[in-house]
């Protein structure tokens, strides 16, 4: 039948078994999702810092080792003492004693004997190499101990 210059006799259709899919783009988006779920890893493992208390570093595993790990405790009276690169000091908790070997630069704010801190680093052949000092109290240390901050001059 010929209606006005265009053919409408029924073609041939072949049908292929299966739908082709292009592996490419699938290998490449998986690819992109093993990488991501690797870096944000490795990110989490980095970034994470145990606290721990002086009488626990050295004892718990998570607790020694080459982790980066948050020391609490209170600074012993006595123990305080400038060296070159920084300060020496003893950190204790429920009867143990961690020495600690600060090199962050200036504590500042109310650190002193007696003072609870909290002393970031790593505890390596006994002794906490700390980098930076937290010092523990609540807003209203000042008030409650006003002539603290002055005493504390190191």
């Amino acid at each position: 039948m010929d209606v006005g210059g265009a053919d409408l006799s029924p073609r041939a259709v072949t049908i292929t078994p299966g739908r082709k899919r292009k592996i490419v783009p699938s290998l490449v988006l998986a690819g992109v999702l093993i990488a991501g779920g690797f870096v944000v890893f490795q990110f989490l493992s980095a970034s994470t810092v145990f606290f721990c208390n002086a009488d626990e570093v050295g004892v718990k595993p998570d607790c020694s080792g080459p982790n980066h790990l948050r020391l609490q405790g209170t600074v012993d009276a006595g123990s305080i003492n400038r060296t070159g690169a920084g300060l020496a000091f003893d950190v204790s908790y429920a009867g143990s004693i961690i020495p600690v070997k600060y090199t962050g630069g200036d504590p500042g704010g109310v650190f002193c004997e007696g003072v609870p801190v909290v002393v970031e680093g790593i505890y390596r052949s006994g002794t906490f190499q700390g980098d930076r000092i937290l010092v523990k109290h609540t807003e209203q240390y000042k008030a409650a101990n006003p002539n603290r901050v002055r005493d504390c001059g190191i």
